[in-house]
């Protein structure tokens, strides 16, 4: 029976206790902090800045604040943060897009605003609260959860097709209560690279793809004039939750045949941050007896893991267990 407990915790984790500064800052003047500030500082910034680029290659804490906003013309850039640190960036909109590439540590992208995002040979990456266009994902371990995902629709000017919300390879990906959905082709017109027709919500390719789904997330196919498209499309396996739902288009079907589907119970923590001082709240959502491992403290947004997940738990050696529950405790 599945069962979802909350738990109330003082949010005193938001700001990392170990931070040697806080920086009370424009967006305007957030390169030059970025290269002044030191390792584990915070940086709480408003307003808007716009930079030729911005790239963010140190452990910091960036909150943004009454609707801050970065645009950056080449895009934001989160660059090589090594094992054992962590990059935070909550609370801003984002013009163009967010790539991190070869990170050995952690980085929290939360209530962010943007276009695409690009995570390549990144160990530890979440994506909480979040709406953006497609995410690609490869080499990389990432947890989606709660966010709102919609694959780029054909535009006939950029003679671009139409893309999948997540595209993933060689990956190790769980998204939980989110919607996805593929990019549409609503032109009768194909486009050079191919015939019109939407896209799946996602596409798994490489060896190795792991993709799990847990409750209440929603998987759209994108709409096309001609032919069906498949919510999930690719090669790998599946493993999704009796909560999720797979909406294709025109009769064609959840999974593509050359997927392996295994429904089975896929647990998940999710945590509703709020102002230091206020009250967090962490959701475990599984079924009944399942063991959860939650992690407080560093970062400073906290990160969870389920205890059955099955993903890479290096960082289990690094940041003591605040607490432990199972979901046993839960009230339905």
């Amino acid at each position: 029976m599945l069962k979802i407990a909350t738990i109330a915790i003082l949010s005193t984790f938001t700001l990392p206790a170990f931070a040697q500064v806080t920086w009370n800052i424009q967006a305007r003047q957030l390169p030059a902090t970025i290269l002044r500030a030191s390792a584990g500082d915070v940086l709480r910034v408003t307003g808007k800045g716009t930079f030729a680029s911005l790239t963010i290659s140190k452990p910091l804490f960036i909150h943004g604040h009454l609707g801050a906003e970065i645009n950056s013309w080449t895009g934001l850039s989160i660059d090589k943060i090594p094992s054992g640190k962590q990059v935070v960036l909550q609370g801003f909109k984002v013009g163009n897009a967010i790539t991190a590439k070869n990170c050995k540590g952690s980085i929290l992208l939360a209530d962010v605003k943007t276009s695409m995002m690009t995570l390549n040979n990144c160990k530890e990456v979440a994506i909480e609260a979040c709406v953006g266009t497609t995410l690609f994902v490869d080499r990389s371990t990432v947890f989606v959860s709660g966010s709102t995902l919609v694959g780029r629709s054909f535009n006939p000017r950029a003679a671009g097709a139409a893309l999948p919300a997540v595209i993933t390879r060689n990956s190790s990906v769980l998204i939980a209560d989110s919607s996805l959905t593929g990019g549409s082709h609503l032109s009768s017109t194909g486009s050079i690279f191919g015939p019109p027709v939407g896209a799946s919500a996602i596409a798994l390719s490489g060896s190795g793809q792991t993709l799990q789904l847990s409750g209440n997330t929603v998987c759209n196919a994108g709409l096309g004039p001609k032919k069906p498209v498949d919510a999930v499309f690719g090669s790998g396996t599946v493993v999704y939750d009796p909560g999720v739902r797979f909406v294709p288009t025109r009769k064609g079907a959840a999974l593509a045949r050359g997927l392996k589907g295994i429904k089975r119970s896929v647990p998940v923590t999710t945590i509703t941050r709020a102002k230091i001082g206020e009250m967090a709240t962490v959701a475990l959502r599984g079924v009944r007896a399942t063991p959860f491992a939650l992690f407080l403290g560093r970062p400073g947004a906290s990160f969870s893991i389920p205890g059955v997940l099955g993903a890479d738990t290096s960082m289990h050696r690094r940041w003591s267990p605040a607490a432990c529950w199972t979901a046993r405790e839960a009230t339905a």
